[in-house]
């Protein structure tokens, strides 16, 4: 893969000159072919998930708690728990992961991202006839324990 950068000028309303920068990807296989028209790519931004696990630990009676839908607190800040399809229990649960908290477990965060991000089939998304492109042990995540 090769990236390049292309740079747009322009100018807001108010005459203020700004200038973007985009990435531009050419993707070539080992054997120098490029790919066809028919494999779509895109740019993506993937949400971070460092130091999610401890996110995944906090009590929903606790996010709850905190919501402010209505910001009574007048800080600025207004949110309420977002509820959404857990593949594992087969029942809707507090979601806690994503862009919009639209996941409910890392595990499943990390299932969608194979899946949907790189088409790779897995045991929360296998495809229409059960086929799985890796197994549970080889996707595992590490599990952490913190100490005092």
């Amino acid at each position: 893969m090769e990236v390049t950068w292309q740079d747009q000028t322009g100018q807001y309303g108010d005459g203020t000159e700004y200038e973007l920068r985009s990435p531009q990807l050419q993707i070539t296989r080992s054997d120098g072919t490029s790919l066809t028209d028919k494999i779509a790519t895109s740019n993506r931004i993937p949400p971070p998930v460092f130091g999610l696990g401890l996110l995944e630990a906090v009590p929903e009676a606790t996010i709850r708690q905190l919501a402010d839908p209505d910001d009574r607190d007048r800080n600025g800040i207004s949110g309420r728990p977002n509820y959404v399809w857990d593949v594992v229990k087969q029942a809707p649960a507090l979601g806690r992961f994503g862009w919009k908290a639209n996941t409910p477990t890392l595990l499943q965060q990390s299932a969608a991202a194979y899946v949907d991000d790189m088409g790779v089939t897995n045991p929360l998304f296998p495809d229409a006839e059960g086929v799985q492109d890796i197994t549970r042990k080889f996707w595992s995540l590490p599990r952490f324990t913190c100490k005092p």
